[in-house]
């Protein structure tokens, strides 16, 4: 019986803590955001395994690229630089109409600073509308970029109303 509660009580202590773990701002977003800015949150799946969580962060309650706005991205599995600058050009490019000269630009723009990632790692991306779009790392800024037509590019991963992850982008708007 002892053995019981004491799985019961380490249970109960894991999901406080894994809660406790979720509600907390990043620092990134505590300084942009404050604490109660999120409009929602998804989860994107590689086959039927969760990839990550991605949440929209906003001074407004909807969504729009004429005020600031943030994704952030908790990671759930490890993946290389070439595999996440891959998957992003793919993206990009079924996402948003990028020209070949573009796709290009960006991939070296993105090779410029994409990191490897591992399982737990959060990725913050800040976009400021008319001026630029910021990368973090577990809060470490990682590049600042002025190019808006990238900006959205990247953005339109997540947002555009045609997106591949419309479950996922569906919950981030509160849609869902």
């Amino acid at each position: 019986m002892k053995k019981w509660v004491g799985l019961f009580l380490v249970l109960v202590i894991s999901l406080v803590n894994a809660h406790k773990e979720e509600s907390e701002n990043s620092p990134v977003i505590q300084e942009y955001f404050g604490s109660k800015r999120k409009i929602g949150e998804g989860t994107v799946y590689k086959f039927i395994v969760p990839a990550y969580d991605i949440s929209l962060w906003c001074h407004t309650s909807k969504w729009s690229y004429n005020t600031e706005f943030a994704l952030e991205v908790k990671v759930r599995w490890d993946a290389s630089k070439e595999e996440m600058v891959d998957s992003t050009l793919e993206a990009m490019a079924r996402e948003s109409s990028v020209s070949e000269a573009q796709l290009h630009e960006y991939r070296e723009m993105l090779n410029s600073f994409y990191p490897p990632l591992k399982n737990q790692d959060r990725i913050t991306v800040v976009y400021v509308p008319n001026q630029k779009i910021l990368f973090y790392h577990n809060n470490t800024m990682l590049k600042e970029f002025t190019n808006m037509t990238f900006a959205q590019a990247f953005c339109n991963i997540w947002l555009s109303p045609h997106t591949k992850y419309s479950s996922a982008r569906e919950a981030m708007l509160g849609e869902k």
